[in-house]
């Protein structure tokens, strides 16, 4: 059985789903099902698989023509354990982390949050007013919320601390970086940076879907009713309707509307010392995510 030699550890809400769906087309690349395993980060309780014998069955139908074999959570970036217990697991494993603006990032991420059914408040200013006191026996939060570093967003969008803490804990030549930027611009350009990182031949892919865009139920009767029928199926295991099919009918594209100016400024001054960190740690000036 082959193991997982590559991880998408983050950032949510960059292009990972893009990337993984990406990868998971290639004949010689190996994606796992489901895409986040949360196996490794340990500091929470969101894990499909609770043993390794349990997260290697995950990889069962990796083949040996399958040069890099690998999965995509999200979390382990944010986590303060899972890229450690990842080298425990694997000594020589590659890690791509993908980045944003975090004014961008966060805003994303709420929608996200609601979408999903961990965030109860649909206006991202008043939930990030609130943040601070989720978890305190104030604040309320969605039916499905399972960890509440997530909605509380401050944190969860330095990038700058977390990928500081990835390059004390592992060697920098094992990481790979892509700015979402970058893939808007070129898309071609970072899969192929991407297939070279892994040591795996261009297989000749030239269009590129964008996957898990932002969304919005059309009406919030269609939302209750979406995530009324997600608890029956949590609790009863009854099968649910094919989404891509319920999609495609009862929801659209969503555009976050824009910050207000003083809101925004108020965000600007949050993450300007992270910001410049990661620019420091990355050797890439990124002051035009402050303007």
């Amino acid at each position: 059985m082959k193991r997982p030699n590559f991880f998408i550890i983050g950032a949510p809400k960059c292009g990972t789903s893009s990337l993984a769906a990406w990868l998971g087309e290639h004949p010689q690349a190996f994606m796992s099902e489901p895409k986040e395993p949360s196996f490794f980060d340990t500091d929470n309780e969101l894990g499909v698989a609770k043993t390794l014998t349990q997260y290697l069955r995950i990889f069962e139908n990796a083949k040996d023509d399958h040069l890099a074999v690998g999965e995509a959570s999200v979390g382990y970036l944010f986590s303060q354990v899972a890229v450690r217990n990842i080298i425990e697991f694997n000594p020589s494993a590659k890690f791509i982390v993908l980045l944003r603006n975090p004014l961008e990032m966060v805003v994303s991420l709420h929608g996200e949050m609601y979408w999903a059914g961990w965030e109860c408040i649909e206006d991202f200013e008043t939930a990030w007013r609130v943040r601070n006191v989720r978890g305190f026996g104030r604040g309320q939060v969605g039916p499905f919320c399972s960890d509440l570093r997530f909605i509380q967003y401050e944190n969860a969008c330095k990038l700058g601390e977390q990928v500081d803490r990835l390059l004390k804990t592992v060697d920098a030549k094992s990481v790979l970086f892509i700015f979402l930027e970058d893939i808007k611009l070129s898309p071609s350009h970072e899969y192929r940076r991407v297939l070279d990182f892994l040591e795996v031949p261009y297989d000749g892919k030239s269009e590129f879907t964008v996957h898990n865009p932002s969304k919005r139920e059309r009406n919030q009767l269609i939302r209750h009713a979406r995530l009324y029928f997600h608890i029956i199926k949590r609790k009863l295991g009854i099968p649910f309707p094919p989404m891509r099919m319920l999609k495609a009918i009862f929801v659209s594209k969503y555009k976050s509307p824009p910050l207000r100016a003083e809101f925004r400024q108020e965000l600007i001054e949050v993450y300007r010392d992270d910001v410049m960190l990661l620019s420091s740690l990355l050797g890439r000036d990124l002051s035009h995510w402050l303007r």
